[in-house]
């Protein structure tokens, strides 16, 4: 599988936390990927049905609030990838995560 979209892929990074999703942004900002950064499930999912989001990068949690995003999303046809603290704090790291975005997004295309 080539790692070449036909169309430009929007990325919707959801950081409740307020902690990582602005520096995996400027990670990622030099990927030819439109990234987003939210700070909330709402507005996850109010930024979701306003601008046509691909993939949706996600920090891995149980919780019944970003279970029901996540299902939500996934209703509205955008595939998440999931995340935790360890995996983006390198290059190397971010790099994977970019890669796991395209590939969310080359699959969604094709099933689209």
């Amino acid at each position: 599988m080539t790692l070449t979209p036909t169309k430009a892929i929007s990325v919707l990074v959801v950081d409740p936390s307020d902690e990582w999703g602005f520096d995996i942004r400027d990670r990622l900002s030099g990927t030819g990927l439109i990234v987003h950064v939210v700070r909330s499930n709402h507005a996850a999912l109010l930024f979701a049905k306003a601008k046509r989001i691909d993939v949706a990068l996600i920090d891995y949690s149980l919780d019944a609030d970003t279970g029901s995003m996540i299902e939500n999303l996934k209703r509205m046809g955008i595939s998440c990838v999931y995340t935790v603290a360890g995996s983006r704090e390198t290059g190397a790291a971010a790099k994977h995560v970019c890669r796991r975005i395209i590939e969310k997004a080359l699959a969604t295309e094709t099933h689209h």
